[in-house]
């Protein structure tokens, strides 16, 4: 039988299926691109809204914000994910979306301490609050646009979809090497850190417009059975296994992440004395090495099972974590080298666990338990690696201590995907069901 169209038209130079990806990876990208922006320009954040503690303490508070924007996750996942599974997955794009924009502009218009005191501080977290529920469903609401509807794909447009969104990793370093190297030092207190956050506001707004043509999924609107009142509820009863088992699983990817996104821009200049275009280089070089092995990773899951790639890459993360930050820390090569070699297992990682997660549960749950089970991981691997990496620096005095949680992070993601292969097979499923019923077609919107 023949597969479900895809929802939306293709353009002269970009088949069909690529140019979903696109639009569906824009809200991930922009959120990439504004979390490493917050990272890179902490500094200065600090200043501006947290001048009074003191350099090193200020700069906790601003890493503290960025963590309680990853603690409000799951909330949002657990908000978005419900309306998701019950009422469709396109809704939540434009609302999240919209939300995650206001609150990102909001940020770089907001006066500083100078300006209105602690309540400027204050506001920072709550706005970083608003943009955690409302991107909380963000990708995991992508990945799961993608499987159900291109599910045979399925590996290979989720890896795009991550590869896609991984572009705001470059965008966010190209812009603050361009504001770095223009602005004077006065200027860049003044409103040069503000710039990021404005263009991804106003990104945001120009990706909901992007968005209007997406209708809903072929999966989700044939699912044979009546949809869960409460589907999370429905997860803990029936896949409580599963969701334990991606919470594990995405551990190691969120945790990479915190680290390589979140931490290492304070830790190479600050603590390393790297300097700032060095950094910026090297940042560059893993993410495009880390871009491609993303894709390269999600179409080797097209031949052999995703589960094996993330076993290799969460044993690399044990193996390798502390030669990393041996060799950054002795310069024992081109720092745009190491940060290559990390970008390789970022590749291993990202590449794969997006479908692995997406495929732990059926199409009326899929939402609820793959959003959670990712933010949740997201907010305790990612959202404290700063804090947690900081910190061990801080008790042990080696420089060298934060490879103790990406060990840790990497032990964990391992000994969960040794219980993957008992909990996959949904989105095959779903294949099967979509093509022996020609009609779960999507129309293709005018």
């Amino acid at each position: 039988m023949a597969a479900p169209a895809i929802p939306v038209r293709a353009g002269k130079r970009f088949p069909p299926h690529l140019k979903l990806a696109w639009l569906v990876s824009l809200g991930g990208g922009i959120e990439i691109f504004e979390f490493f922006s917050y990272a890179i320009f902490a500094n200065r954040i600090a200043a501006a809204f947290y001048p009074s503690k003191g350099q090193l303490t200020g700069t906790l508070l601003t890493l503290s914000s960025l963590a309680v924007g990853f603690l409000a996750r799951p909330f949002g996942a657990a908000i978005m994910s419900h309306f998701g599974d019950r009422y469709g997955r396109r809704p939540v794009f434009v609302a999240g979306l919209a939300a995650m924009s206001l609150a990102t502009a909001a940020i770089g218009l907001l006066p500083t301490y100078a300006q209105w005191g602690a309540a400027s501080g204050v506001i920072v977290v709550l706005l970083r609050v608003v943009q955690g529920l409302s991107v909380g469903g963000e990708m995991p609401g992508a990945a799961a646009y993608m499987v159900e509807t291109i599910p045979r794909r399925a590996s290979l447009l989720t890896g795009l979809v991550s590869a896609l969104a991984s572009i705001g990793v470059l965008a966010a370093t190209g812009l603050s090497w361009a504001i770095e190297s223009t602005l004077s030092e006065p200027d860049l207190a003044r409103f040069g850190w503000r710039i990021p956050f404005l263009i991804a506001g106003g990104c945001g707004f120009i990706a909901l417009l992007a968005r209007r043509g997406l209708v809903e999924t072929p999966a989700f609107s044939e699912v044979d059975r009546p949809k869960a009142k409460v589907p999370l509820g429905r997860v803990w009863r029936s896949y409580r296994a599963a969701f334990v088992v991606g919470l594990g699983v995405t551990i190691a990817s969120m945790g990479f992440q915190g680290v390589f996104l979140g931490y290492l821009p304070i830790y190479l200049t600050r603590t390393l004395h790297y300097a700032p275009l060095e950094v910026a280089r090297a940042l560059n070089a893993g993410s495009l090495v880390g871009a491609a092995a993303i894709l390269g990773a999600a179409a080797l899951g097209q031949v052999v099972r995703p589960y094996w790639l993330m076993r290799l890459g969460a044993a690399a993360l044990v193996l390798l974590a502390y030669p990393f930050f041996l060799a950054a820390a002795g310069r024992a090569a081109p720092l745009s080298v190491i940060f290559a070699g990390g970008g390789l297992v970022q590749g291993l990682l990202v590449g794969t666990f997006a479908f692995l997660s997406a495929d732990l549960f059926p199409v009326d749950v899929r939402y609820s338990g793959s959003g959670v089970s990712q933010t949740l991981a997201n907010a305790l691997a990612a959202g404290l690696a700063p804090l947690a990496a900081a910190w061990l620096v801080a008790v042990t005095g080696q420089v060298s201590a934060p490879a103790a949680y990406l060990m840790l992070v990497g032990g964990v993601g391992l000994a969960a995907s040794l219980f993957l292969p008992r909990h996959l097979g949904h989105i095959a499923r779903d294949a099967e069901r979509l093509e022996a019923r020609p009609s779960a077609v999507a129309e293709t919107p005018r």
